[in-house]
């Protein structure tokens, strides 16, 4: 829903206002009105006031901002691939609710309108708009909505070949406090645990699991993630964004710390 303009919303409060001090004054009052002049009044003023409540409540939601240039094949594909194809999910194998989402072809018949975001299932389901919210274990990032959301506004073009360009401002990646609890926590969560759960070989579901494997040779995780040949590609449904490689990297430069 388009945002209304600062000035409506502005006079909506001011009505919002001037109604509740006349329902008050009125309800109140008994030598001022007669009784048949109240309740008009009240009925008019609780009209008014209802009008301007539900266009406070609903009349200002913000698009997400919209980003030029953006490459389908490395900045909008390894989102799908690494939180919505993992086990159990969109995959080619489970096919959950008769949906893939591995591949171009795939995510358009999921549900792509170019041009046309809103009207898209696919950013529905993640904006929360479907008849269910998607990824269901999290939320994707603003800057993971805002660039799919910019990739069907432009045309929702299958790019590919192309490097990632300068369509994020560098604000985006904020590596400046880069924690365990709110930001690797949350990203091994997201994109890891459907295969490093609790009690698997490489367990990442706590601190202490994953410290404890990291302690053993962080370097190989590292090349896991930067898809170094010859290592084991982690993971196996897409490269990580660029962003996350950098937290996960500076996280692990860092000793680990778990805070």
């Amino acid at each position: 829903m388009q945002c209304f303009t600062f000035l409506l919303i502005v006079i909506l409060q001011n009505i919002l206002a001037n109604c509740l001090k006349m329902i008050t004054f009125v309800l109140f009052t008994k030598n001022q009105f007669n009784m048949s002049k109240n309740r008009i009044i009240v009925f008019f003023s609780s009209i008014a006031l209802l009008v301007a409540i539900t266009f406070i409540h609903f009349g200002c939601k913000h698009d997400p901002p919209l980003f030029s240039n953006i490459c389908f094949e490395s900045e909008v594909l390894p989102i799908f691939q690494n939180n919505c194809t993992n086990s159990s999910c969109h995959n080619q194998q489970d096919r959950i609710a008769d949906i893939v989402l591995t591949t171009f072809d795939n995510i358009m018949a999921a549900g792509i309108k170019p041009h046309d975001a809103k009207g898209s299932k696919v950013y529905k389901a993640i904006t929360g708009g479907g008849e269910s919210a998607m990824p269901p274990k999290g939320k994707l990032t603003g800057t993971q909505i805002a660039l799919i959301y910019s990739w069907i506004q432009n045309g929702a073009e299958n790019t590919t070949g192309c490097s990632i360009v300068d369509s994020i401002p560098t604000v985006e990646c904020d590596t400046t406090n880069v924690k365990y609890s709110t930001v690797i926590s949350p990203l091994f969560t997201s994109v890891c645990l459907s295969c490093h759960g609790s009690g698997s070989d490489a367990d990442f579901s706590s601190y202490s699991a994953l410290s404890d494997y990291l302690s053993g040779d962080s370097q190989t995780l590292l090349n896991d993630i930067n898809y170094v040949s010859g290592s084991t590609h982690m993971p196996p449904s897409g490269k990580l964004d660029s962003c996350s490689i950098k937290k996960i990297t500076i996280w692990i430069h860092a000793g680990y710390p778990g805070n």
